[in-house]
């Protein structure tokens, strides 16, 4: 009979220890589940904190105060007024029309750049033939000329020079 009660009380030993390893594993399973818990919490959080931010778009943050200087060189000028800067196309233009004195309509048409260096560009007026005629790119203006906005001289240049023509072609 001893070794009836050697072996019992040797699986009692081995159930007992698995028993309490297994117990100490489930903890540090619960345990991990609950760190898992409040970092998913905190991460919804910061998610909707970015869902919260106010993106800087660069109609609002670079056309529109550009505009503003633009219209502050030139009081002759009437520029249109918009609540929302609006793109249009393939190159996302953003157009911006004003009327002179005589009538004349002159406009900057604006589009995005892609570096922090080259934030936004004008199309300077001129057009290359790279697009045939009523292909997709020569209809989104892909053959306009367009340059990096250094100043606000050179776009109030641009405006003058449309309205020269306006004069020259009356």
């Amino acid at each position: 009979m001893d070794i009836l009660k050697n072996i019992q009380s040797a699986y009692s030993e081995k159930y007992g220890a698995y028993q309490s390893e297994k117990q100490s594993f489930q903890d540090k399973i619960d345990e991990s589940e609950s760190k898992i818990a409040w970092h998913q919490r905190r991460k919804e959080r910061y998610e909707q904190r970015i869902r919260n931010l106010s993106f800087p778009h660069w109609t609002d943050n670079l056309v529109r105060p550009i505009m503003a200087e633009v219209a502050r060189l030139t009081p002759d000028i009437i520029w249109e007024e918009r609540d929302r800067m609006v793109t249009f196309g393939i190159r996302c233009e953003c157009p911006v029309y004003g009327e002179t004195p005589d009538g004349h309509t002159v406009g900057i048409l604006f589009t995005p750049g892609s570096k922090i260096n080259d934030m936004v560009w004008y199309d300077t007026g001129e057009v290359k033939e790279r697009f045939s005629p009523g292909t997709i790119g020569e209809i989104n203006g892909m053959n306009n000329v367009s340059k990096v906005v250094e100043s606000i001289d050179e776009l109030v240049a641009l405006v003058r020079r449309q309205d020269a023509n306006n004069l020259k072609e009356q």
